[in-house]
């Protein structure tokens, strides 16, 4: 919404001469017959619905403003092959033929985002212009020079994911450089005199080469669990005796290389803590006092009287309350099911206006005439598409289920009422706010009565979300329903959990670790796919809470199945194995592919640029071709995810791997401007996510380093990993004669050499896997070897110090996790708690630049626009909507509209259908 006063000149049009042209534009709409309309796109006239033509303006981008992709396609449109329509002038034959140069500028302007162009106001202190502004001068975000401020602009939530991002880039980068001394080690003679590898990565790991065979008389084969491992050799004698052999690692780790492990854990965690627990707060007043929001003049109450309707009656309260102007207001119905079903119509109807034939015309209220233009369907299409007659009788269907449904009382189950200054909204927070004991008991002794609306009933009133990330169709479930979803959602959730893991257990025990890798590769790319369907089923009130239980889900999901499950069915010999089955091989695969993931599948968008280069040019109609200039979808709870995932795996293994710290690094900096590049440039607008993902992922962090400590310990403590423990007793002679042993490597039966020295002493079998061990060894200080004695005296300090180290960390980060998920969430339902971030800004509401309001909406899949969902007849800025289609018009995107009379239709018992919202403009000062 642009702005009075000095504003005015620098944005062209101001409040009043936008709201001007909306109602004008409105009156036409009133007074054309609605079967009269046509759209433009980009300034080519599309005939829609009877045929008319309305020119509309059209964009004029300079070269020098457009992307990349859209100059390579305006210099191949020229050709035949790129371009079928090159050279093909308007006719009777092909009327108004689709033009690619204006499909782009369509995804330039409603795909993408852009800023206003303001005189003095420079990177830092951008405006982020709402979806196909027209009116005033706009340019794409530059990639390069967005700082994390502007960056904000898309939701305080993607801001700080930015900030985080930035922020483990160089502490991981730190984590590294503090564990050179023990790479160092690792590559030295001192630890492995026998590595020769190619690969300096793995050099400098705690991969170990220096293997040898010692005498094990104890020894048997069915000690191990793959005989095929080459950890256990045998050789018969001549005299009949049989001599047995266990490989034997030679790796150590002295007490000076363990210390630099455990500064290094020290500075991580003192690092991480900082970065998620204390910096975010500060971060996100300076993001809030930076950006102008809906919901800082904003209050929700949440549990409104159900006959509350009249918004007249709100505003005169809030008025009383505030002692300050209600600009906006707006009461949502409980309605879910009639706009469900309206939302379900219009899908249909988009559906049937995809089969239109060429040339001919489509009429959403002649839906008879729509079939018989519909083109028929070839045999693929058949496939994939319902054909018309069916798509037909399913709107008729939904009709009458329609027809039924608007005869239901629906009541009012929230209300919005936005204020026109900020310090108004706080003064009726601090006045208003009860503990939710209060509102839920519904104790009216809480408040003075003249503080209880109509005298009787005690609000229950929060600050809400963004306008555009609420969730409509979800506030009017009650509490128990979404935590009756919630548990189904996370009992099926943890159901695919057990079972992945199961199933990864099963195929490492029966068909090796090459087809469990296979397994986890298969798990992690449907578990995406498998959290956002889980996820749907759920209701929450705002889009930040459904990314927050998004992340939550495929965070655990990712992090068993590519760390943790990996780590239980890898055998303890094969951690620093130098072979093909080592764990420290996979995680070079692993942080190599993260590294090439983001360039090859996001910076490049693959289906995205087929669908604009290949598809689009060759779409019959502009419309058509407009839908095909769709930005890629993506979400801030995967991102978190695969920050987290790396962070996760990094810490996981960074005692045996150091370098996975300068991996991680790589791998953020490649993520932060990949994802970037991406926002700017390649994805769809999301609705601006507030700060519960980045409140989750505290949590998230916590439990990381929790883990993270206690791993370390393990590690430690299990060295050299080869189960291989020196007895008291010397060889007998027949092991000094053994020159040669049979050994089974992969199934392959081979002889190895064998040379045992004088004096050797024997070895026997013993399990060093601590987590294996019955009752379990959670903390893995020396006495915890029980019978078996592998420890050096090095390793026993060491490991004696990380126990008392990790236990500390560990007990820290319980009661941290505990703090934010029991403690707080407790002491806010008995405590009334109101702490406004930052300071009130001076700005009135009716003078903020392009600030929405909060009118019910609902997205449709691929699609630019979201669908209206109530009357907007009162509505007099059309800002507030937080979007513009300059081709179609708003009404175009209002399902009451879809079927006649239903605008103005009521109840039976004359109580409104759909949500209520009203604008009531301050009255200017003119005195001056």
């Amino acid at each position: 919404m642009s702005s009075h006063g000095s504003d005015q000149s620098k944005l062209g049009l101001g409040l009043h001469e936008k709201s001007k042209l909306f109602h004008k534009d409105s009156a036409k709409n009133e007074d054309t017959d609605i079967k009269d309309r046509s759209w433009n796109y980009g300034g080519t006239t599309v005939l829609q619905e009877g045929g008319k033509q309305d020119h509309m303006p059209k964009f004029t981008d300079q070269t020098s403003e457009m992307t990349y992709s859209r100059r390579l396609a305006s210099f191949l449109s020229r050709y035949s092959w790129y371009n079928p329509n090159a050279g093909i002038a308007e006719s009777l034959d092909k009327p108004n033929p689709p033009s690619i140069d204006q499909a782009w500028s369509f995804f330039e302007h409603m795909t993408l985002p852009r800023y206003i162009v303001q005189a003095g106001k420079g990177r830092g202190n951008l405006t982020r212009a709402e979806v196909g502004e027209s009116s005033d001068e706009t340019r794409l975000y530059p990639v390069l020079s967005t700082p994390e401020t502007d960056l904000a602009d898309f939701g305080v939530g993607t801001g700080i994911y930015f900030f985080l991002l930035r922020g483990l880039a160089i502490i991981t980068f730190l984590s590294g450089l503090i564990s050179v001394p023990l790479m160092k080690y690792y590559g030295s003679m001192s630890y492995d005199d026998g590595k020769n590898e190619s690969n300096p990565i793995f050099q400098y790991s705690g991969m170990c080469s220096a293997h040898s065979w010692e005498a094990c008389p104890t020894c048997s084969s069915d000690q191990w669990d793959d005989l095929d491992a080459g950890r256990y050799a045998e050789t018969m004698l001549p005299n009949g005796n049989l001599l047995k052999f266990i490989k034997s690692n030679n790796c150590r780790i002295p007490f000076a290389a363990g210390i630099y492990g455990l500064i290094t854990l020290l500075f991580t965690f003192l690092a991480i803590y900082y970065l998620t627990y204390h910096v975010p707060g500060k971060k996100i007043k300076e993001f809030d006092e930076s950006e102008q929001t809906a919901s800082d003049y904003t209050v929700c109450v949440t549990n409104p009287p159900g006959d509350a309707t009249d918004i007249n009656e709100w505003r005169d309260f809030f008025e009383q309350v505030g002692c300050g102007h209600v600009t906006c207001c707006t009461v949502a119905l409980d309605n879910e099911e009639l706009t469900n079903a309206l939302i379900e119509r219009r899908a249909l109807l988009n559906s049937i206006e995809f089969l239109i034939t060429h040339g001919k015309t489509f009429n959403k209220f002649n839906l008879d005439q729509a079939v018989k233009d519909s083109s028929k369907l070839t045999w693929w299409q058949s496939k994939i598409y319902d054909p018309a007659e069916t798509i037909f009788n399913s709107i008729c269907a939904l009709d009458e289920k329609i027809e039924k449904l608007s005869r239901a009382k629906y009541p009012a189950t929230s209300v919005f009422v936005t204020f026109e200054s900020e310090e108004t909204q706080r003064r009726v927070m601090r006045t208003l706010l009860v503990s939710k004991y209060d509102s839920w008991k519904g104790n009216k002794a809480a408040l003075p009565s003249e503080l209880l609306f109509r005298s009787t009933h005690l609000l229950a009133i929060v600050e809400p979300s963004e306008p555009l990330s609420i969730r409509w169709t979800d506030l009017d479930d009650t509490f128990l329903t979404k935590l009756k979803l919630l548990f189904i959602s996370y009992t099926v959730s943890f159901g695919f959990i057990i079972g992945g893991c199961f199933l990864i257990v099963f195929a490492a025990k029966e068909y090796g670790t090459g087809t469990a890798a296979l397994v986890i590769t298969a798990l992690n790319t449907i578990t995406p796919r498998v959290c956002y369907a889980i996820t749907d089923i759920e209701s929450h009130t705002n889009e930040g809470r459904k990314q927050a239980s998004l992340f939550a889900k495929m965070a655990v999901l990712l992090c068993l199945n590519t760390t943790y499950i990996t780590y239980l069915t890898t055998p303890l010999y094969d951690t620093t194995n130098d072979g093909e089955g080592s764990i420290i091989r996979s995680l070079g695969s692993i942080y190599f592919y993260a590294l090439i993931q983001g360039p090859a599948i996001y910076l490049l968008d693959p289906f995205g640029n087929f669908y604009r280069h290949v598809m689009g040019p060759r779409a019959s109609t502009q419309s058509r071709m407009n839908l095909l200039f769709q930005g890629a979808f993506s979400d801030l709870s995967s991102r978190y995810t695969a920050m987290g995932n790396i962070f996760f795996l990094a810490c996981f293994y960074s005692i045996i791997f150091p370098f996975g710290f300068f991996y991680a690094s790589a791998v953020f900096v490649v993520q932060y401007w990949t994802d970037k590049f991406c926002l700017l440039r390649n994805w769809t607008m999301t609705p601006r996510v507030g700060t519960q993902t980045t409140q989750f992922s505290q949590i998230f962090f916590g439990i990381t380093l929790m883990i993270y400590a206690l791993m370390s310990s393990y590690y430690i403590s299990s060295i050299p990993y080869d189960n291989a423990c020196e007895a008291n007793n010397l060889v007998n002679e027949e092991y000094l004669e053994a020159k040669t042993a049979t050994v089974s490597i992969g199934g392959t039966f081979s002889q190895v050499p064998i040379s045992i020295p004088d004096n050797s002493k024997t070895y026997y079998f013993c399990d060093e896997d601590m987590k294996t061990f019955n009752p379990l060894a959670f903390l893995t200080e020396p006495s915890t070897q029980r019978d078996r004695e592998w420890m050096n005296s090095d390793q026993e300090k060491i490991t004696s110090i990380y126990d008392g180290v990790a236990a500390s960390l560990i007990v820290i980060c319980i009661i941290m996790v505990f703090n934010r998920t029991i403690i707080t969430p407790i002491r806010g339902f008995f405590f009334a708690s109101y702490k406004p971030v930052g300071r009130a800004n001076s700005t009135k509401f009716s003078e903020a630049i392009e600030i929405n309001g909060y009118i019910p909406q609902a997205r449709i899949y691929r699609r630019p626009f979201p669908l209206l969902l109530c009357d907007i007849s009162n509505v007099v800025s059309p800002g507030l909507l937080g979007w513009t289609d300059p081709f179609r018009g708003t009404d175009h995107h209002n399902v009451i509209n879809d079927i006649p009379g239903l605008l103005n239709k009521t109840s039976d018992d004359g109580s409104p259908l759909f949500s209520i919202v009203k604008e009531w403009p301050p009255i200017a000062d003119t005195s001056s």
